[in-house]
């Protein structure tokens, strides 16, 4: 917490701490339906895709993909909620 402050002004300044950084973010989503004698299991799934890009290189960007069932998606979200919160409370 003693660098935080330092490190959000290094962010603003195009600085990055990592020498990868998000470049952009693609998602669809998907129904899989599997079926039985007696019933029918819909199993809904999240896959997102994150573009990054080297800044140490200049490399071709990666692509990283993350398959998500609901409950993960939901504490993938949660984590990223309490990450905001820390990034807003570092700005005040």
């Amino acid at each position: 917490k003693d660098n935080a402050k330092e490190i959000v002004e290094r962010i603003r300044q195009s600085k990055t701490i990592y020498y990868k950084r998000l470049k952009s973010i693609n998602w669809r989503l998907n129904l899989n339906v599997a079926t039985n004698s007696k019933t029918k299991l819909k199993m809904p799934n999240a896959l997102i895709e994150f573009n990054v890009v080297d800044g140490s290189k200049k490399a071709s960007d990666e692509k990283i993909q993350c398959e998500f069932n609901k409950d993960q998606l939901y504490d993938f979200f949660v984590e990223l909620e309490k990450i905001q919160k820390q990034l807003d409370a570092l700005n005040n």
